[in-house]
């Protein structure tokens, strides 16, 4: 659980130039992007919006309201960039935490920022880009990659963590026998799970 805690950590923290009371968009809705919207309530952001596809409605964007998201978009119904403008508003829209590693959050992640903002790319993507960055050269805006994290990472992420600061039970989904492991990834895989534990029960 630490891993995803500090690379949240150092993404907004750390890498980012973000101040408080200004608004941030998580793209991502895995434990990644959840404790994303966590350190952007702890840093002080006044709008904080998920970003997802439809079948996150049911257990995922809950959640995230749940641990501090202000607002949730279904990129598969809804103008991922009109959408987060109108609720941000185009001047204060200055930081994108990109955790899916999709090409097409990466375009509109850089679309919808404002001049000199910034996008931090913590998810992996694996496809050669398809689009234009032009946009980052006209409004000076920034692509800050991002790969795990160091010891200040690691040590204030587990501060945050034992103050209850930072919250990990919401997350847990399923709590399942070994022997039904199966389910458990049945579970990840169709996106009604977000965290599984696992315990040992078989006989000895």
């Amino acid at each position: 659980v630490l891993d995803p805690i500090c690379n949240a950590y150092k993404s907004i923290a750390q890498q980012s130039k973000f101040l408080p009371g200004q608004d941030v968009v998580v793209f991502g809705t895995g434990p990644l992007g959840l404790f994303s919207v966590q350190m952007a309530r702890i840093m002080g952001a006044v709008n904080i919006v998920m970003v997802g596809l439809e079948e996150d409605v049911a257990v995922r964007f809950p959640i995230a309201k749940e641990l501090g998201a202000t607002a949730v978009v279904n990129g598969s119904t809804e103008d991922v960039v009109t959408r987060c403008q109108e609720i941000c508003g185009k001047d204060n829209l200055g930081l994108v935490i990109e955790c899916s590693g999709a090409n097409i959050a990466l375009k509109q992640s850089i679309e919808m920022l404002r001049p000199n903002g910034e996008v931090v790319r913590v998810g992996m993507g694996f496809k050669p880009l398809d689009f234009s960055i032009n946009d980052i050269t006209a409004w000076n805006k920034s692509i800050i990659g991002h790969m795990a994290y160091d010891s200040t990472s690691w040590r204030n992420a587990i501060r945050l963590l034992a103050s209850g600061a930072i919250k990990v039970k919401p997350m847990i989904t399923h709590r399942i026998g070994l022997s039904q492991w199966r389910e458990g990834f049945d579970a990840m895989v169709d996106k009604t799970a977000i965290k599984v534990i696992m315990t040992y029960d078989f006989d000895e």
